[in-house]
């Protein structure tokens, strides 16, 4: 799942109340994180999410071992979890995947992304009932050294402008178990990865095991603040 550990948490609790054993991993990069000069500078020269793939499938591998798993990943944990979907030894042991207002969906300059931020703050406004569920989107600021905090900051930048701000094709690799499904949830006023713009272009991907729920009135972070809404419409 994208974003700090705080972030998700609404998403994670839902999971855990529909039955399901949850393990939440956080970025290296995140303020739970620690990171090294050699990733941050692997996510600076990587054209695609890979230095994050890889350190989420090592992450699998140590936390839940062998047997099935569901993949869900939020925001920019979409595509990561579609590259992950494009390795054979992970596409074998997952049963479904969720990817929930996934990024790198349309290319965009940074100021389409910032008028995007600022469409999103309007609408969140409309709603301050869910301000305590947003609130830790980024995560608790802890104390760290200041070459740690520069590497987040290189690591965040790589990230925005070389990938989230541009479309990636890897949602054409994906694939799960052969009964399973990857569903995609498309948040129709979410102006910040504008993958609703993308619907009709998902809905023909050559896979049979897509599906795709949309959701006209939801924005970026509404997800997390309709979480049972977002795994209801999962789980029956």
């Amino acid at each position: 799942l994208s974003g700090d550990l705080y972030g998700v948490e609404p998403i994670v609790r839902e999971l855990a109340l529909s039955g399901r054993r949850v393990v939440s991993v956080a970025y290296p990069e995140s303020f739970y994180g620690k990171t090294t000069e050699e990733f941050a500078n692997a996510v600076d020269s990587s054209k695609t999410y890979y230095p994050h793939t890889d350190y989420f499938k090592k992450a699998i591998e140590q936390l839940l071992g062998e047997g099935d798993m569901e993949l869900w990943g939020f925001s920019t944990g979409g595509p990561i979890v579609a590259e992950l979907l494009s390795d054979p030894e992970i596409q074998i042991r997952t049963e479904s995947a969720v990817i929930v207002a996934p990024a790198s969906c349309v290319n965009q300059s940074k100021l389409s992304f910032n008028a995007g931020l600022l469409s999103e703050l309007k609408e969140v406004i409309k709603h301050p009932g869910s301000f305590s569920n947003i609130s830790m989107v980024y995560g608790r600021k802890t104390p760290g050294d200041a070459q740690m905090l520069e590497r987040r900051k290189r690591i965040y930048n790589a990230l925005l402008h070389g990938k989230v701000l541009r479309e990636t094709q890897v949602w054409r690799d994906m694939k799960v178990k052969d009964s399973g499904t990857i569903t995609f949830v498309l948040g129709g006023k979410d102006k910040i990865t504008k993958g609703y713009s993308k619907f009709k272009e998902f809905a023909a991907l050559p896979n049979p095991q897509v599906r795709l729920i949309g959701k006209p009135n939801w924005v970026h972070l509404a997800p997390l603040f309709k979480a049972k809404e977002l795994v209801n419409s999962i789980v029956q």
